[in-house]
């Protein structure tokens, strides 16, 4: 029997992860959108399993990505655009405080 990549099955749960909590979803919630049990998210999450290739799918396509960005590919960073507003708002007033200490 082969065995699993775990440095990946965790680096895809991170992702899911990621994308779940951007949405502010629980893990029932967010089970709930493909038919699964929070106990399944949660070992999806901790990269204990993988979901199915239909969830796969499904996951991708709720987040707005490929399967392969979900599946490989260098790691993922999935903000809220709330998150992102307020990063740029800080992004923001630091520029204003270094422009007046420059001056």
């Amino acid at each position: 029997m082969a065995e699993k990549n775990t440095d990946k099955y965790y680096i895809i749960g991170q992702r899911i992860k990621n994308i779940r909590l951007s949405r502010g979803m629980t893990l029932e919630k967010f089970g709930a959108l493909f038919d699964a049990a929070k106990g399944n998210v949660s070992k999806w999450e901790k990269g204990k399993s993988l979901p199915n290739p239909e969830r796969i799918k499904a996951i991708a396509e709720f987040a707005n990505i490929s399967i392969e960005e979900l599946t490989s590919g260098s790691d993922l960073i999935t903000i809220s655009k709330v998150e992102f507003n307020r990063l740029k708002e800080i992004e923001r007033k630091y520029n204003e405080i270094k422009r007046l200490v420059n001056n």
